[in-house]
């Protein structure tokens, strides 16, 4: 009985050990990824707006390059959260997926057997 219960004990220190192992590892790889991030940052240029002489049609000085602000999400991360919204409230029984188009039901119905 003694030896069982040791055999036990042994298997749940070496399963702790491995566990302890593979945090370690990712609070190094974690660290290291937040250098990285800290590197990129200081690489990031802000964009500048060049104004030039040139005046609008109501006299507002004329500003070169797409004055539309465009947003920190590029359109497919804004799809994602957009479905992954959607797919939300279907779990939560909020939204009824017949209710939406043929190709969304589509794509919500592959993100649900995910």
């Amino acid at each position: 009985m003694s030896t069982k219960n040791q055999h036990t004990l042994d298997s749940l220190w070496i399963k702790y050990q491995k566990t302890l192992e593979v945090l370690n590892d990712t609070l190094d790889e974690l660290e290291e990824t937040k250098t990285q991030v800290a590197e990129l940052k200081t690489q990031i240029v802000t964009k500048q707006e060049v104004v030039t002489d040139a005046k609008d049609y109501w006299g507002r000085p004329k500003v070169v390059g797409n004055s539309k602000s465009k947003d920190e999400l590029s359109y497919e991360a804004q799809t994602k959260l957009k479905f992954d919204r959607i797919v939300k409230e279907v779990r939560a029984g909020a939204l009824d997926i017949n209710t939406l188009s043929h190709a969304e039901q589509v794509i919500v119905r592959k993100l649900l057997d995910e």
